[in-house]
Parts: structure tokens; sequence; C-alpha cells
């Protein structure tokens, strides 16, 4: 095997997490095949229609490696080849002028296309298509591992142990956004400034459902709260099972009464949902501004402290860390910075 592409394996099966997969092996393709343009296109929220997300776009503009990444996005217009290759789970191919071509390649987990990498290229030789259906099962496998390592067996959602380095992820990428805002040419409209926040969603009672119907009713209730969670929430926001009954919310909202109104909806949809077993369910919020130069130990203190609030003052209500600070029904203590959590 050429000591190149054993390098490339090694590299993308060095990785823990999907997106640092994807990066590198998107990289090690572009290496190898003569690369003009590659995309990993991923299946958001499967369930119901078909929701499609871009997390790579790289252009290639040189054989000197010379990359162009652009924004992750939610696809618009959905093609007839990529809808096929979803839904069909098939290999595409379409000849375009100079002897290029572009190709639809997918990805499948359980018998479900989870992925779709496309190929925008030059003519490829025999070798370079084994070299490149190797990799995509390479990459379909780890997928696989990594899938089951990041979620949250009961719910399929996040897990607890993945949960700094999405939520780090995710607030490097919204920062870059916005600065890639500032320095756009395109300055005619003023762009709304919207923060990034931080809810910690807790079901009140739940330990007398375990009690009284047992855990195995229990769970069936939890799984029943989880896809309401992915149906209210949107495919962009982050959701995470935190333990037990506890669940976290990241999402983006321009200000913190904006963000209540959605999590009270959510909330009433909970209290009028027919779940399983039990008569009704309620929950307790507690929200605060994700601050990227804080450390998550202090961010997650700050939502505890006011979902407690909302334990301790009726249950099945919201309330904002800076709400309850700025009424003085709360007072600001923050963990020591010599916390060893990692800052953003």
């Amino acid at each position: 095997m050429d000591e190149n592409i054993l390098n490339s394996v090694i590299e993308i099966t060095n990785k823990r997490d999907t997106d640092s997969l994807e990066i590198s092996m998107s990289l090690a393709l572009v290496e190898q095949i003569k690369c003009l343009r590659l995309i990993i296109y991923k299946r958001v929220n499967a369930e119901h229609t078909l929701t499609i997300r871009s997390n790579i776009d790289l252009i290639v503009h040189d054989t000197k490696s010379k990359y162009e990444w652009l924004e992750p996005e939610f696809v618009q217009n959905i093609s007839d080849e990529l809808n096929s290759c979803f839904k069909f789970s098939c290999l595409i191919h379409n000849k375009l002028e100079n002897e290029n071509e572009e190709s639809w390649h997918p990805i499948v987990i359980g018998q479900q296309t989870v992925a779709v990498i496309y190929l925008n290229s030059i003519k490829l030789s025999r070798e370079q298509q084994v070299l490149l259906n190797g990799f995509c099962r390479i990459y379909e496998n780890y997928l696989s591992i990594l899938k089951e390592s990041e979620c949250d067996k009961l719910t399929g959602l996040l897990n607890r142990q993945t949960f700094e380095v999405k939520v780090k992820r995710f607030s490097e990428q919204k920062n870059k956004k916005q600065l890639d805002e500032l320095n756009s040419d395109n300055k005619r409209a003023p762009h709304q400034s919207i923060s990034t926040w931080l809810a910690i969603i807790d079901l009140d009672n739940f330990k007398r459902v375990n009690d009284q119907f047992g855990h195995v009713c229990g769970d069936e209730v939890l799984l029943t709260f989880a896809q309401l969670m992915k149906k209210h929430f949107r495919n962009e926001d982050l959701l995470f099972r935190f333990g037990g009954e506890e669940f976290i919310l990241v999402m983006e909202a321009p200000t913190s009464k904006i963000l209540h109104i959605k999590l009270n909806e959510f909330k009433n949809a909970v209290n009028s949902h027919q779940f399983p077993f039990i008569e009704s369910l309620t929950v307790s919020i507690g929200f605060t501004l994700l601050d990227p130069n804080m450390f998550i130990s202090s961010i997650v203190d700050r939502a505890d402290k006011a979902l407690y609030y909302a334990k301790d003052n009726g249950r099945n209500t919201i309330h904002c860390f800076e709400d309850l600070i700025e009424q003085k029904l709360l007072q600001r203590h923050d963990p020591a910075l010599n916390s060893p959590v990692e800052l953003f």
C-alpha cells in the first residue's frame, strides 16, 4: 500500500468525533484523487421529511492544495441526483464538459443512507475509483462506530460525553459566521445580533414514574419526551440527554424574551401531550447566555441555578439566570477561575 494512503487512513481513524473525522476524510480524498470540489451531505432528523445539511464543502483551487472551505448550510433546493442517492442508496455518475465528471456516493448505516459524498473531479482512473470506494467504506464503518459513542442509546440524542466538544464547535462556528458577516463587503442591511443560549430541562417528579411503573415504563416516557424535543426544536439546535431525566438544549435566539417564548411553547406541548402510563408530565427549565469566554462548567452552573429556582418555586416554570440576577432573586456566584475545565 502507498505510504501516503496508509498515513491518510491512520489520520482518519485517529479521530474521536464525527466533525474531525469528516475534515480528515475530505483532506485525504482531495490529496489522493484529482478533486475540484467535495461536499459531504448529512441527513438531519430523518424521521419525517428529508432534511439535508452540507457538513463539509471544500473547493480545490489548484494542484498545490489551495483549498476554500465553505460554511455548512442546509440545502434549500435538493437536486434529483442527491434526492435519489439518499432515498435509494444508489451511486450516481454524471459526465461533464472537459473530461470532468460528478458523482454521488451513498453512506449507509443500518439500511438507511445517512450521508452522501459528492465529488466534482477529473475523470477517475480504475485505481482511483477503487481507492474512492475504499475511503467511503472506511468512513461508513467509522461513522457508525462514532455515532454509537456520541449518542444516548435510549433516546438517540447527543450524550454527556460529547457535550463539551459539540458546544465548543457550535460556539466557534457561530463566532466565525459573525466575523465573516462583519468583514463582508455587503453591509447594506444591518445584521440582527443573535445570542447563543443553554437551557437545562428537567422532568418534574420523574422518580415517581419509575417508582410506580418501573424503569421500563420510565424509559418509554423518556423516549417519547426526546421525540417531542426533536419535533419541536430546529435541526440546527443541539439536543443532549445529560443524565437521567435531565436534558440540555443549546440554541440561538435574539433575546432572552424570545427564547422564553419558544421554551414556553415546548413546555405547553409537553403538558398537553399524552405520555404512556402517566396522566400528565410537566417540566422545569432554567437557561442562561452561553458566553464563549466562560468555562463551560460555569455556564452549566448558571443554568442549573435557574433550573433549581424554577423547581423550588412551583415547578412547571421557566427562569433565566440573568433575569433572576437582575431581579435580585439570585446572587451571582461562579466557580473559581482555576477550574481545570478548558476554555472555549
